[in-house]
């Protein structure tokens, strides 16, 4: 099978009026060829919906050693050599090597390394710090994701970029076309999925990626520039990023794209997060059958050397040590919550600022308290499963996957009541009959607190909590949805070409 054109599939997978789009969906991680964080789900989630609904798509990513590795390409298709192309930017002559995968129930990946920058341990970093070409790296994945359109002589009708490592994508595709008049009916979507992350350039590399940053060196700023439509990954997030206080210092030029500004809100992968038949927790379970989340529980309990005490409500959190996440507002809260009757364990990796703050926690609140430092995929199924509540209490989130993981396990979110987390979660004071999680407004220890102090009496009233489960674990969060919404746009963008 070769990658050098869209394919359309032999089944009949069309969508209006007999059109198929043509997609180029990029990436700078796709699960389950790499991943750091929720982009990588997001990455291998959506296209494999769009493809489900008809969408002829390619996902672009780049040849990481680790993703191309026999780990990486496990059950997803053997990983083939195509040949190369090269492309002159800024007076310099850049190889690029290009190699895709054909899974059979999805898309095709292609991966590309431009003169080795990309063949090394890490995707952004060794793991105590980013490295330092990462915008030029970036830049350069950018510019041949583009340019990899001539080389397959196809054209997509929507080139749609994820994060600022693939937002210059859309200003060299909307600047080609003065060589190159194919790209003209090219629509071009920027999705921001964090926009606390914004690929500042510094000035040395700025001349060798041939950027025009009128609102800043950013690559973030570039691409919320050029293209010509943006989206969030959660409605509520699309209005807070409009003011001053979540707006990272983008919220000027976003309020004068608002027009062009969406929000469609992320989705879960069920067949990756499903108890029913999750192959990683040691027993299955159901909304009819919820007795495996006990054997759940303590084999969690075990993982984390928590006292056996099924009894004792635990709390779960595995989210990525960075300040976004909350971590001092639950170290702050801890001992409380152990003096409340709870158990707590904790996963996550890093800034070494946030580590040494949990293990210090974890070693004042012992026994009841425990943090396990790094990322486990087999863990971090077993902790949905195992734990009775979740607690999320970001700072801010754009939309956050973990909360709709959990209900689908009937593991009870508490939140901060902002981003993704406002859409998702629902809280018995918004709707008692139809709750699903608890959500505090003001951020801080007293109004953290308050929503534990609410999520335990609903916890020690067996039938309530009950109702909060099924609720929880009735909730579809499916990527379908999301896939009809990012379609929406694409004909959207399409009719304005």
């Amino acid at each position: 099978m070769t990658p050098h054109a869209f394919q359309v599939e032999s089944r009949s997978r069309k969508g209006r009026i007999g059109i198929i789009l043509k997609i180029l969906y990029l990436s700078s991680e796709v699960a389950p060829f790499s991943k750091t964080g929720g982009l990588g789900d997001v990455a291998g989630s959506v296209p494999k919906a769009l493809w489900q609904k008809g969408m002829d798509i390619l996902v672009v990513t780049p040849a990481y050693r680790s993703a191309i590795s026999a780990q990486g390409m496990q059950d997803k298709g053997q990983i083939s050599m195509d040949g190369g192309f090269s492309f002159i930017l800024a007076g310099r002559k850049l190889q690029v090597n290009v190699m895709h995968s054909a899974p059979k129930d999805g898309p095709k990946v292609i991966f590309l390394d431009i003169d080795g920058l990309f063949d090394r341990d890490g995707l952004y970093g060794n793991g105590k710090e980013e490295f330092s070409d990462n915008p030029y790296r970036f830049g350069l994945f950018s510019r041949a994701s583009v340019e990899l359109c001539l080389y397959l002589n196809s054209m997509p009708d929507v080139i749609h970029a994820n994060e600022w490592q693939t937002a210059a994508s859309v200003y060299y595709s909307a600047n080609l076309e003065f060589s190159e008049p194919r790209f003209k009916d090219v629509a071009t979507l920027l999705t921001i999925h964090n926009l606390a992350y914004q690929g500042v350039i510094p000035s040395r590399l700025a001349p060798s990626l041939e950027l025009n940053a009128p609102m800043g060196p950013s690559h973030l700023a570039t691409g919320i520039f050029w293209a010509d439509v943006l989206s969030t990954v959660s409605p509520s997030y699309r209005k807070e990023i409009l003011n001053p206080g979540r707006g990272m210092g983008m919220h000027t030029l976003l309020k004068a794209r608002r027009k062009d500004l969406f929000g469609i809100l992320n989705g879960a992968d069920y067949e990756k997060w499903n108890p029913e038949k999750d192959p990683y927790i040691p027993a299955n379970y159901s909304i009819k059958d919820l007795s495996g989340k006990r054997t759940c529980k303590k084999e969690l309990l075990r993982e984390f050397r928590l006292p056996q005490d099924i009894y004792r409500p635990l709390f779960v959190i595995p989210a990525r040590l960075t300040g976004q996440k909350g971590w001092h507002l639950m170290c702050s809260a801890c001992k409380k919550l152990v003096k409340m009757g709870a158990s707590v364990a904790m996963m996550g990796e890093g800034e070494p600022q946030y580590e040494a703050m949990l293990r210090y926690t974890a070693h004042t609140c012992r026994p009841y308290v425990s943090f396990l430092r790094g990322y486990s995929e087999d863990l971090a199924h077993l902790m949905q499963a195992g734990g009775d509540c979740l607690v999320m209490p970001s700072e801010f989130e754009p939309c956050g996957l973990t909360q709709l993981y959990a209900m689908k396990y009937g593991t009870i979110p508490v939140v901060h009541d902002v981003g993704g987390l406002r859409d998702t979660i629902v809280d018995p004071l918004q709707d008692r009959s139809g709750a699903t999680g608890f959500k505090f407004g003001e951020y801080n220890r007293a109004s953290f607190l308050s929503s534990i102090a609410r999520c335990l009496r609903y916890y020690n009233n067996k039938p309530a909590w009950r109702r909060l489960m099924i609720n929880a674990m009735a909730k579809d969060y499916s990527w379908s949805r999301a896939a009809r919404n990012y379609i929406s746009l694409y004909w959207h963008l399409k009719s304005k070409k």
